[in-house]
């Protein structure tokens, strides 16, 4: 899609560039992947983890085929499990991957998220029908914003970050259709249900998995992610919750470094330049376009001067040969 788009690019002025990544909602736990266990229809089977995957053996069975499936295992600081898809192919998990492994049922397939930037800071219009497919429907997530050099100076706020494409929204702390926390537990693939080696009394320490804030979705309405508290003025029937702000740490949407030291930083700055650039060449060759007006209308006064002025000199001439003619024919008589 973002080749697709990149295509046109120079008629649209917009250009594409995507993240495909799926993150496990807490720490990776010990635990067993299923004989069927694949990812993008290439078979791995059959992996028993550590904690933290302190075995390695996970981000090995998975690396072990990452040529051919296009998809690359990591631990990342906060020991979760990172698939990351480095050439734009969705990830898609066959199988079991353990629940150890916290990746819920709703994050088994996915096909990233798509960033489009326009440098002329004018609107991006998105029209069409099944938008829902390419991230822009209205159960999606959406950022959106505009940036100038001002705003990239050191940190980026982390609103404006998520909307440049710094990372992708870690959908695996919202949990849809479900009232409740218990509700989620219970039902099938949760890793909560009785036989599932995480229930009550376990000993597994499953349930450090809502260590985080965790958002429960259902009737369009997000729980335990809003900067609200009682007595703040946003509470039901306040008709102010629309002022209400998100924390976006929840869904691990952070402030970031502008500049060299990530590849998205440098790119948003050179983004910017990109567009200073193309602005002030603008600028320039509209001020060489008046400049050029202004001086063929100088050039046009003058020439029209010279003129009048020719044009006087003749007059003048005829009227002095008529009176020299004159006062040499008195002079005879």
């Amino acid at each position: 899609l973002a080749d697709e788009i990149n295509k046109n690019a120079d008629k649209t002025g917009v250009r594409a560039t995507f993240t495909v990544e799926t993150r496990g909602i807490a720490a990776v736990r010990a635990g067993t992947t299923s004989d069927d266990f694949a990812i993008n229809g290439v078979k791995i089977g059959k992996v028993d983890y550590k904690d933290g995957d302190g075995n390695g053996a996970l981000v090995a069975a998975i690396n072990s085929v990452k040529d051919t499936t296009g998809v690359e295992a990591s631990i990342d600081a906060n020991g979760q499990l990172l698939l990351t898809s480095r050439e734009g192919r969705g990830i898609k998990i066959d199988g079991n991957i353990g629940g150890g492994a916290f990746i819920n049922a709703d994050m088994k397939e996915n096909y990233g998220r798509l960033s489009l930037v326009k440098n002329d800071g004018k609107d991006i219009l998105i029209s069409g029908s099944n938008l829902s497919s390419a991230g822009f429907g209205a159960n999606n997530f959406i950022s959106q914003t505009s940036v100038s050099l001002r705003e990239s100076k050191g940190q980026i706020d982390a609103n404006i970050a998520d909307a440049m494409g710094f990372g992708s929204v870690n959908k695996g702390v919202v949990l849809r259709d479900y009232s409740s926390v218990s509700a989620y537990m219970s039902s099938a693939g949760s890793g909560f249900s009785s036989g599932s080696g995480y229930s009550v009394g376990s000993g597994k320490n499953y349930s450090t998995g809502f260590a985080n804030a965790i958002a429960i979705s259902a009737a369009s309405q997000l729980s335990t992610v809003y900067n609200v508290s009682a007595g703040s003025g946003f509470s039901s029937g306040s008709t102010l919750s629309q002022f209400a702000t998100m924390k976006t740490t929840a869904f691990g949407v952070k402030d970031e470094t502008a500049g060299v030291t990530t590849l998205k930083g440098a790119m948003a700055v050179m983004d910017i330049a990109e567009t200073a650039i193309t602005n002030l060449d603008q600028i320039r060759a509209d001020i060489g376009s008046v400049q050029n007006q202004v001086t063929s209308t100088i050039n046009n006064i003058t020439v029209t001067q010279v003129n009048v002025k020719a044009a006087e000199s003749q007059i003048r001439d005829v009227d002095f040969a008529a009176e020299s003619a004159n006062y040499s024919k008195a002079n005879i008589l």
